[in-house]
């Protein structure tokens, strides 16, 4: 034993000592560059140092680096639309950079500690299938480059070990409520500006999407169609998304201030206001099945605490109502919404259109498909593959049917049983917890990943999606080790 603990003494002492060292040479390198690039004013290489400081950063200090990911990809498309608008590529990839970090620090804490890097989630294998499935798509013969296959790989599993991650990051109940009242907290701002957004021209300099027109930018009647601090309305939409079932699961549980709560009350018509500002039906839509889904789950599951459960959720939903049925910038911002839903007839076909596409496109994209990356709208420019979407036929939008087209009948069938695979495991965790807290959370991040499973939200193309998909799956482990944590101690947290 005892020359067990030297050998590894001295095999964690060598790596910090090169780690010490490395670090010393990256950043006496990146001083020179830095040099160079201030002298040449070659503003490329300062954001190639950045990002190398950035990386650097992320490395020493991963869980705060964890929490910076988010905030870069919930405001990261403020820099790219108004501060660097000719960068926005270069900082479309600075999350990428921040988690890339975040993996290599964890990975490397696990492995010199000899602990498991991945944690058991009962769909491990189906997800090493359809990691090797998609790295043999990278190399179909259709695809017109072999970097447009990477860029899939990326799209498809590059945020997937956050799913095993989150659970080292939320080690409790009080970190997963810290972290969900923060993200409420720092809402307002985004909201905020979405009103301003709203009520101003669409030549106004804060309306914008990366590299646009003023042509381009979507109205809602005589309203712009608003994007916050995102590239563009479908991000923002996701985040809204989000942000109500934080505010639906943190008006369920108990522990919260009164003032808090008061909060919530404003928060929740604020965000209902701004989904109806993007114009967008969809996530309307989800927002309000969702709210009376949790409802009425939290209600049966909670035998004997169900009024304490739900009135808070319940008084502020009527406080909405009443405050957007009353105030101007309610009134307006529903007339709106509504005059364009009301206008739109083609709900039904779009939805017949999503859940007919991949038959559509079976004939063309057979067991394997056109590969990987294939159907990505940011390779049409670069990569040519113009010819190609010629050829899968174009007319394609619907995520079901891009990813038959992309990964062919096999990589269709595991793409979309790992998500039923989530979103039951979910269901079961649910019924198992006897924490209300836990419980509450489980069934909200269930509701939430539902629709990806069934098609109708895009989790693959979608960035901003993509993400918050895989980290609050990574809530599966985190709510089962808490779970049994405190069964095992004995522990209970006050007040819950």
């Amino acid at each position: 034993m005892s020359t067990i603990n030297f050998k590894n003494n001295v095999v964690n002492h060598v790596v910090r000592l090169s780690s010490r060292y490395l670090i010393f040479f990256i950043i006496a390198g990146i001083a020179y560059y830095l040099s160079k690039a201030i002298l040449s004013e070659n503003y490329t290489h300062i954001f190639v140092v950045a990002f190398a400081l950035l990386f650097i950063f992320a490395v020493r200090f991963w869980r705060v680096s964890f929490f910076l990911a988010i905030v870069w990809l919930i405001t990261g498309g403020a820099l790219r639309k108004w501060v660097f608008p000719g960068y926005e590529k270069v900082f479309f990839f600075a999350p990428y950079i921040i988690l890339s970090a975040v993996y290599l620090r964890f990975i490397g804490q696990r492995v010199i500690s000899e602990k498991t890097i991945i944690g058991h989630t009962g769909i491990n294998l189906i997800i090493s299938f359809f990691l090797l499935w998609g790295v043999f798509e990278a190399f179909n013969p259709n695809l017109p480059e072999f970097v447009v296959g990477i860029i899939g790989l990326v799209i498809y599993f590059y945020f997937v070990p956050l799913l095993f991650i989150t659970r080292y990051i939320f080690k409790d109940r009080q970190s997963i409520l810290r972290f969900f009242k923060a993200f409420a907290v720092s809402a307002v701002p985004l909201l905020l500006l979405s009103i301003m957004q709203y009520f101003s021209p669409p030549d106004s300099p804060i309306n914008t999407y990366v590299r646009t027109t003023e042509s381009s930018i979507a109205t809602a009647g005589q309203f712009v169609r608003v994007t916050s601090t995102f590239s563009y309305i479908s991000g923002y939409t996701q985040y809204l998304e989000v942000l109500i079932m934080v505010i639906a699961y943190l008006l369920t549980i108990k522990g919260l201030s009164k003032r808090f709560v008061l909060f919530l009350y404003g928060l929740l018509p604020f965000t209902l206001v701004s989904l109806f500002m993007t114009g967008s039906r969809g996530p309307v839509a989800f927002s309000i099945i969702f709210i009376l889904v949790y409802l009425t789950l939290v209600f049966t599951r909670n035998q004997g605490r169900r009024k304490r459960n739900v009135m808070h959720l319940i008084s502020a939903l009527l406080v909405g109502i009443v405050l957007i049925s009353s105030t101007f910038i309610g009134k307006e911002s529903y007339s709106s919404f509504s005059e364009r839903a009301s206008e739109s007839s083609d709900i039904i076909p779009r939805i017949i259109l999503t859940y007919t596409a991949p038959f559509r496109f079976f004939d063309k994209a057979g067991i394997v498909g056109f590969g990987i990356g294939s159907t990505y709208q940011g390779v049409q420019e670069q990569f040519g593959v113009g010819s190609m979407w010629r050829k899968m036929g174009i007319g394609f939008e619907e995520e079901p049917g891009r990813i038959m087209l992309e990964l062919g009948l096999i990589g269709f069938i595991m793409a979309y049983y790992i998500r039923f695979a989530i979103v039951r495991r979910f269901w079961i965790l649910s019924k198992k917890t006897n924490r209300i807290d836990l419980k509450n959370l489980a069934i909200a991040v269930f509701i939430f990943l539902f629709p990806f499973f069934i098609g109708i939200n895009v989790l693959a193309f979608n960035q901003i999606a993509n993400f918050f998909y895989w980290f609050f799956s990574g809530f599966l482990l985190a709510i089962s080790d808490i779970d049994k944590n405190e069964t095992t101690t004995g522990y209970n947290l006050s007040p819950r």
